[in-house]
């Protein structure tokens, strides 16, 4: 399940870029419409 380690790899990411997000909200958007489809 490449799920499992996409979930350890965002997990990384929203604990070490929270603030990133933040300061790119365009950049996080693209990360969800591209997580979204292979989530559903």
């Amino acid at each position: 399940m490449l799920l499992l380690a996409d979930m350890d790899v965002v997990n990384q990411l929203v604990a070490g870029g929270q603030f990133r997000v933040v300061k790119e909200p365009l950049g996080f958007v693209k990360v969800l419409q591209w997580a979204a489809p292979s989530v559903l």
